[in-house]
């Protein structure tokens, strides 16, 4: 019965970010309300389900970033930062699956800019804010790193599902070099992530 109260908080939170059917860049409150409730309490609410020392068959969870969690985009600070968070978030709580030995794997795809709606709210200032005189160097970048299907972003989960050895790998997707991993030095801990 509690599974139903939290699906609903979520889903209730969720709502409360998307306003009407117009695609919109969000506000600097509503990327922290998003990244709490769909990325932070999603997959504490997946571990605990999943998790094989709470009677669960394990699995996989798949937090989504960007590539503005790789990089610095000065145009939009705290997008940026929030994906950042995810990617920072994701790794960490891999380690943790691994050292409870959980059986949940978890991952972050930071695919380049992917043909969404999203990619014409740029050009509004209400979307912009300060930053909308800054809206050609996005175009810019979108000219810079091309546009991505949809489905490349499916590809690149599938690799995910199927692939065991994978926890902790933050997937990037680009338009030149499609699906491939982030690099980083080992960890210190004894864990096998990426």
């Amino acid at each position: 019965m509690e599974i139903k109260g939290i699906y609903y908080h979520i889903l209730q939170d969720t709502r409360e970010l998307n306003r009407g059917d117009e695609c919109r860049l969000l506000g600097h409150e509503d990327h922290m309300l998003l990244i709490r409730v769909s990325v932070i309490s999603g997959t504490y609410l997946g571990l605990d389900y999943m998790s094989k020392q709470n009677g669960g068959e394990g699995g996989i969870i798949v937090n989504m970033s960007s590539l503005a969690g790789l990089m610095p985009v000065a145009q939009q600070p705290v997008y940026c930062a929030s994906k950042h968070g995810i990617v920072g978030f994701t790794r960490s709580a891999a380690m943790a699956t691994n050292l409870m030995n959980s059986g949940v794997r978890i991952n972050a795809i930071c695919p380049g800019f992917v043909n969404t709606p999203i990619l014409e709210t740029i050009e509004k200032e209400e979307n912009m804010g300060q930053y909308i005189e800054y809206a050609y160097h996005i175009k810019d970048m979108m000219k810079y790193y091309g546009i991505l299907d949809p489905s490349t972003i499916a590809d690149g989960l599938i690799t995910l599902i199927e692939d065991d050895a994978l926890n902790g790998a933050i997937m990037k997707i680009t338009h030149s070099k499609g699906v491939h991993f982030q690099d980083y030095d080992a960890t210190p801990l004894p864990v096998k992530t990426q």
